[in-house]
């Protein structure tokens, strides 16, 4: 059985991974100047960013989770979002994503970091702002063509 230190070790590495998985899915697309994939990418990465900290700013301000007795879960929101975001980029393989972001989330069970609810009710509530952001921008991009 691996150590505490050594799944620590993995479960740390995987948030940077999905970030790297991102950063060169965006500069394969700008290579190849598919500037529609690029756009969309960019807005979903940044708007990944103001999901997951500006919940996180909420949450270290109101108590929210703690009002459901829970814990905003900042890793699983990054990794929520960057898996969603590589999901977009790369539907046909969308399964091993997700089935690697549910290790993750195995993973931080395992090693205690957060409950069940934590991880679950971060995970909803970024899925679904994220898919927020998708169908707003595909309503402004069909608004602005001619």
């Amino acid at each position: 059985m691996l150590s505490f230190e050594t799944l620590d070790l993995i479960a740390d590495s995987y948030t940077p991974l999905l970030l790297l998985g991102v950063l060169v899915t965006l500069l394969r697309h700008a290579i190849a100047k598919h500037w529609r994939h690029v756009s969309l990418l960019s807005v979903l990465f940044l708007s990944a960013i103001v999901i997951t900290y500006g919940l996180m700013f909420l949450d270290k301000h109101f108590s929210l989770w703690a009002l459901a007795q829970g814990d905003y879960s900042t890793h699983t929101a990054a990794a929520t979002t960057l898996t969603g975001i590589l999901c977009f980029a790369w539907p046909h393989i969308k399964i091993p994503f997700v089935a690697l972001l549910l290790c993750y989330f195995a993973l931080m069970l395992y090693q205690q970091y957060h409950s069940l609810f934590d991880i679950f009710s971060t995970a909803l509530i970024v899925s679904l702002l994220l898919l927020g952001t998708v169908r707003l921008h595909s309503h402004f991009k069909r608004a602005s063509s001619p």
